[in-house]
C-alpha cells in the first residue's frame, strides 16, 4: 500500500468516525422529531401562544389565562409580555395569520440553522466537528418543533455577537429587543461586559441594553397593574409547575420549592461567581474578540435561571473555548476538562433518549461547575498580569 492510499484510508476512517459520533449525538433531537413525526404530534405551539394572545388583544380580551384558547390553533398559555403580542398582533391585521406564520417560520428556522450551522460546520467557531459533536446531546427534539421565539433571540444575539461583534452597539440593541420579547434575556449583557473593548463602552453599552430593554415592560407595569397582576399569575404558574434544565431544576432536584426565601439570594451568589470567572478567564490572557463572545454567550446561558431545550443551542463552541482557554493557563487540563465533558454529554444523551429533563439538568449543572473551576485556574495568572489588565482598563496610567 502506497503512502497516498493509507493517508486516504485514514482520512476515510476519521471521517466515518465523526459522522458515527455527530449521528450518536444527536440521537436526543432526531428520535424526539421522528416521534413527534410519526405520532402526528402539534408543531410551533409557542408560536400559536403568541399569535392567539394577539388576536384576544384585537378583539379586547384577556391575552393571559391559562386556558387560553383560540379557534385553529393549539396555543399554550402566553407568557411574554405584552409587546410581543401586540407586534404580532398588528402583523395578523396587516398580512393576514398565514402570512404571519409564514414570516416567523422563515425567521425561525433562519436563526435555527445558523445556530446548529456553528456546531456542525464551525461558521465562526472553534474545533473541529468531533469535538463540537457530543454537545449536540444537549438538544432535544423539542428544542426545534416548539417553535419557541427564544429560538429567534438566540439566533440574533449570535449573529451579531460573532458577525459584527466589533460594533457594541449593534449588539446592545439586540440584547435590548431580546429583553422586550422576554427581560430574562438581559443576561446577554455578560457578552457585552466581556468585550475586547475599553470598559466606559461596555457599561455605556450594557446600560442601553437595560434601559431600552426593560423600559416597554416597565411602562406596561405602571399603566396596567391589573393585567400586570395577571401576566405575574401566569409566569409564578409555570415557575412553580416547570423548572426549567438550570438553576431552578436544580433547586428542585433538592427538593427545594422555588419560592423559598434562599432562593434568590443563592442565585445572585451563583450569578456573581459566574460573571466573575467569565472576566477573569477573558482577562487572564486578554482573548481574542470571538472567544469572548462565545464564553460571553455561554455565561449568559447559564445565568438564565430557568433554561429550558431551545436555550442549549449556543452551549457547545462556547464550552470548547473555555476548555481551550483553561489549556493555556494549566498544560494538560485541557484533555481532562474534554473528557469530562464527554462524559456529560454522553449522560445527558442516555437520560434524554430514556425520557424526561433530568439529563439536561445535571449537564447544565456539570458544565456551570466547569466554568467556575476554569475561572479559578486563571485567578493566579490575573494577579501575575493585574498592571496590564489594569492599564486595558484605563484605571492606571502607563508609566
Amino acid at each position: 500500500m502506497t503512502q497516498y492510499e493509507s493517508e486516504t484510508r485514514s482520512e476515510s476512517k476519521n471521517t466515518w468516525a465523526t459522522v458515527g459520533l455527530v449521528a450518536l449525538f444527536t440521537l436526543p433531537s432526531t428520535t424526539g422529531i421522528i416521534g413527534r413525526l410519526a405520532k402526528g404530534g402539534h408543531w410551533f405551539a409557542d408560536f400559536e401562544a403568541m399569535a392567539c394572545a394577539g388576536q384576544r388583544a384585537l378583539a379586547g380580551r384577556a391575552m393571559y389565562d391559562l386556558n387560553l384558547s383560540c379557534p385553529g390553533m393549539q396555543a399554550t398559555p402566553y407568557v411574554y409580555p405584552p409587546a410581543t403580542a401586540h407586534l404580532l398582533a398588528a402583523m395578523q391585521r396587516a398580512i393576514d395569520f398565514t402570512a404571519t406564520a409564514a414570516v416567523y417560520g422563515a425567521l425561525y428556522w433562519l436563526a435555527a440553522g445558523f445556530l446548529l450551522a456553528t456546531s456542525l460546520w464551525g461558521i465562526r467557531a472553534k474545533g473541529s466537528l468531533s469535538d463540537r459533536a457530543p454537545y449536540l446531546a444537549l438538544i432535544s427534539g423539542s428544542a426545534l418543533s416548539w417553535g419557541n421565539v427564544a429560538v429567534v433571540v438566540h439566533g440574533a444575539v449570535a449573529a451579531a455577537a460573532l458577525l459584527v461583534s466589533a460594533n457594541l452597539w449593534v449588539l446592545s440593541l439586540v440584547i435590548a429587543a431580546s429583553a422586550m420579547i422576554k427581560p430574562v434575556f438581559l443576561t446577554y449583557i455578560v457578552i457585552l461586559l466581556l468585550a475586547r473593548q475599553p470598559l466606559w463602552k461596555r457599561l455605556a453599552a450594557s446600560g442601553v441594553s437595560v434601559m431600552v430593554g426593560l423600559a416597554p415592560t416597565v411602562w406596561f407595569v405602571l399603566t396596567d397593574p391589573g393585567t400586570a397582576e395577571a401576566w405575574r399569575s401566569v409566569l409564578t404558574h409555570f415557575l412553580v409547575d416547570a423548572h426549567g434544565v438550570s438553576f431552578f431544576g436544580w433547586v428542585s432536584l433538592l427538593g427545594m420549592d422555588i419560592r423559598n426565601s434562599l432562593v434568590i439570594p443563592a442565585y445572585l451568589v451563583f450569578a456573581a461567581a459566574i460573571m466573575a470567572a467569565g472576566l477573569v478567564i477573558c482577562e487572564a490572557h486578554d482573548l481574542d474578540t470571538l472567544s469572548r463572545a462565545w464564553i460571553g454567550m455561554t455565561a449568559a446561558t447559564l445565568l438564565n435561571p430557568r433554561l429550558m431545550s431551545q436555550d442549549l443551542l449556543v452551549l457547545g463552541p462556547g464550552i470548547i473555548a473555555l476548555i481551550a482557554a483553561a489549556g493555556g493557563v494549566r498544560p494538560g487540563s485541557e484533555l481532562m476538562l474534554r473528557r469530562m465533558t464527554i462524559g456529560i454529554c454522553g449522560l445527558t444523551l442516555v437520560l434524554t433518549v430514556a425520557g424526561g429533563r433530568l439529563g439536561q439538568t445535571l449537564a447544565t449543572l456539570g458544565l456551570s461547575a466547569n466554568f467556575l473551576w476554569i475561572g479559578t485556574l486563571h485567578l493566579t495568572t490575573v494577579r501575575q498580569n493585574a498592571k496590564n489588565i489594569f492599564l486595558r482598563y484605563g484605571l492606571i496610567s502607563p508609566g
